[in-house]
């Protein structure tokens, strides 16, 4: 999956019915994927994967 941020827009040239390997979506069309899934991780996990990521993110900006 490629997200492209900040407004930018992809049109889909893709013959009907193709699906291909490699999703290109805008940051509106993730979201709204996300909020469409059933979701697979606990509230825990979701949580913890979370928080590594901050510390991670903030050990990173050092």
């Amino acid at each position: 999956m490629l997200v492209f941020a900040g407004g930018w827009y992809i049109r889909d040239t893709r013959p009907s019915g193709q699906k291909d390997a490699i999703w290109v979506l805008n940051d509106d069309a993730l979201i709204k994927w996300i909020r469409k899934e059933k979701a697979r991780l606990s509230p825990e996990d979701i949580a913890l994967y979370t928080t590594r990521l901050r510390e991670y993110s903030a050990r990173r900006s050092d």
